[in-house]
């Protein structure tokens, strides 16, 4: 070695290509869906359709092999319906293989939050998807164990689902660590300051108040989905999971502002 000091630019290794073969291999099927493992918070009013959402999201856009919900509200129609869906997946898959697995092996769902699982304990050679539904005001400590897993989930192979009445009520360390997310509603300026600050760094605040503004209009159904997995800008920012944005509210151009402003009103 030389003592001599070096003084020219450093050429910086990528060491994710050189550590693929020892990355977790997982599968996707849907380009504009959360990509496993995802971290995402679904934040909506009641009514509005984020559970409707999660349900189309875990069983049409993702594979999954074992999920995890816990709740307050045992009663919610949609997941009593997703529990009975499991108990007859592993019905056929007993039958047809010719085994005895248990139900718990691929799906839980309980208001027991003393069973959400430590970091480590979670099998990382599964597709995992753990989903935490309206717990704003659990415990200090239930926070904690969530938001570990919005650090670190995505090194056990699991995708976390935070569903929240509140975005700005979501714990911090939970929705800032978020990859994927949707908002059913254009809040206030100052929330979408906030927001625009957090997921719209590549483009200017009044692209994304325009852009969130034209998702939310149609109904109170609509929602503007942000996907951090995407590069492009058109496809990072979506309507309703998948629908695209037009292009000409993407134009960061104040000369055209006033005409693109009208033409959303127009459209209301």
């Amino acid at each position: 070695m030389s003592k001599k000091l070096i003084d020219k630019p450093l050429n910086i290794l990528n060491f994710d290509e050189l550590c693929k073969e020892y990355e977790i291999e997982t599968k996707n099927i849907y380009k504009y869906a959360p990509k496993h493992p995802s971290l995402c918070v679904l934040s909506a009013g009641t009514g509005r359709g984020k559970t409707n959402l999660l349900l189309n999201c875990i069983l049409k856009t993702m594979i999954i092999d074992k999920c995890m919900i816990f709740f307050r509200d045992s009663s919610e129609a949609k997941y009593l319906w997703l529990r009975d869906f499991f108990s007859k997946l592993n019905e056929e898959y007993n039958r047809h293989a010719n085994k005895k697995r248990k139900l718990e092996e691929i799906f839980v769902m309980t208001d027991d939050l003393s069973k959400i699982p430590n970091l480590m304990d979670i099998d990382k050679k599964i597709q995992n998807c753990l989903i935490f539904d309206d717990l704003v005001s659990a415990s200090p400590e239930v926070k904690n164990k969530i938001k570990i897993l919005y650090e670190a989930g995505r090194k056990r192979n699991c995708s976390v689902f935070f569903l929240t009445q509140s975005f700005f009520g979501v714990p911090k360390g939970i929705r800032l660590n978020a990859n994927f997310v949707t908002l059913w509603s254009t809040g206030s300026r100052k929330e979408q300051r906030e927001l625009a600050d957090t997921f719209a760094t590549d483009t200017s605040y009044k692209v994304f108040e325009r852009i969130l503004k034209y998702a939310c209009r149609k109904d109170r159904h609509s929602f503007l989905t942000i996907n951090d997995h995407l590069s492009d800008v058109k496809d990072k920012f979506r309507m309703n999971l998948s629908e695209p944005i037009p292009d000409h509210l993407f134009v960061d151009s104040s000369d055209e502002e006033t005409e693109i402003v009208q033409e959303i009103a127009d459209d209301d």
